[in-house]
């Protein structure tokens, strides 16, 4: 799965690349890679893995108006995903299990 979006409000967007297929999402989720545009091609701003992206037939990934250190905070089904400055960092938004 492929979707863009201009994260940090350059004009730019960055590209997000959802790696999805059977034996390649473990128990933590499947790895997406966001990407950011650079003058001499495209840079790996941040790797993640996001569990609950939304229904087999259905995934997707909601862009917030909100932001965190000048890049846009991400939501899933149940989880968030904020910028720390470096990376983003994934966050528990509901139902999420405690220990």
């Amino acid at each position: 799965y492929i979707g863009r979006y201009d994260l940090n409000g350059d004009g730019v967007e960055e590209l997000l690349v959802r790696i999805s297929y059977g034996f390649v999402c473990g128990t933590v989720g499947c790895e997406t890679v966001i990407f950011e545009k650079m003058s001499g091609g495209w840079r790996e701003l941040s790797i993640l893995y996001v569990s609950h992206f939304g229904t087999v037939t259905q995934i997707y990934l909601n862009v917030a108006e909100e932001s965190s250190i000048g890049y846009k905070t991400i939501y899933s089904v149940y989880d968030g995903l904020r910028w720390d400055g470096k990376k983003y960092v994934v966050f528990c938004r509901r139902n999420c299990s405690e220990g």
